[in-house]
Order: structure tokens, then C-alpha cells, then sequence
């Protein structure tokens, strides 16, 4: 099984998923995010999609990742990590290296710089 992440980059400040809303999204470049993943993670082995984006695939800390990028702008792209390394210290590096926002779906939890945090506001 595997743990997924959705990607953002809100224009402001998140404190739940309600806040996650088409209004507070940024699009976000596919090629962009592809170049300053691979800038971050060099040994990344990228297929090509075509007109549909690219697939990535990276073996760091001694797990896989797969990451699944749309061409063109999209407000969201996932990163995906077997079930035993959900709480990885890789998905922290990215959102502070590409100031975005990670929703943990199967946890319920949003992951940034700043760590994790519940995802429903209570």
C-alpha cells in the first residue's frame, strides 16, 4: 500500500483543509516544480508524459517516491511513498524548499516547515 501526499501553495495563511479552496490556491508551473525537484534531488529518474506531465522516481533515505506532475499549471501534484515511511523527513525538505503545503490523506494532517498538524479543524 501506498501513503499519498497532494501537494498545494496557498496564497495565505492554512490552518485547515477548509482553507484549501480554489480561492486560496496558487497554480503552480509543472516544469517549474519538475526543475526545482531535480535541483533538490538530483538522482530523480523522470519519465515523460507527454502532453500529460511527468513521473519521477527517487530512492532517498532508504524508501521510493514517486512523484506525479501535470504539464502546465495545476493548483496540486502528488508525491507517493510506500505505507512504512509516511512520516518522512523528505516531504518536509520539499514543501520548505518549494514553500508548499503537503495534505497527508490517509493521517489527516498537513505537513510544512513547520511539521505536521491536523487537517480538520477541531
Amino acid at each position: 500500500m501506498n501513503y499519498d501526499f497532494m501537494m498545494f501553495k496557498p496564497r495565505g495563511a492554512v490552518s485547515s483543509m477548509s482553507d484549501l479552496g480554489a480561492a486560496n490556491l496558487s497554480p503552480q508551473d509543472g516544469e517549474a516544480i519538475k526543475a526545482r525537484l531535480t535541483a533538490l534531488f538530483p538522482a530523480i529518474e523522470w519519465e515523460d508524459k507527454e502532453d500529460r506531465g511527468w513521473v519521477g522516481r527517487l530512492l532517498a533515505d532508504g524508501s521510493a517516491y514517486e512523484f506525479r506532475i501535470h504539464a502546465g499549471e495545476d493548483e496540486c501534484w502528488t508525491i507517493s511513498t510506500p505505507e512504512d515511511n509516511h512520516d518522512t523527513p523528505v516531504i518536509g525538505k520539499i514543501c520548505s524548499a518549494l514553500q508548499v503545503l503537503a495534505f497527508d490523506g490517509q493521517a489527516l494532517e498537513l505537513v510544512d516547515d513547520n511539521g505536521r498538524r491536523p487537517a480538520l479543524a477541531e
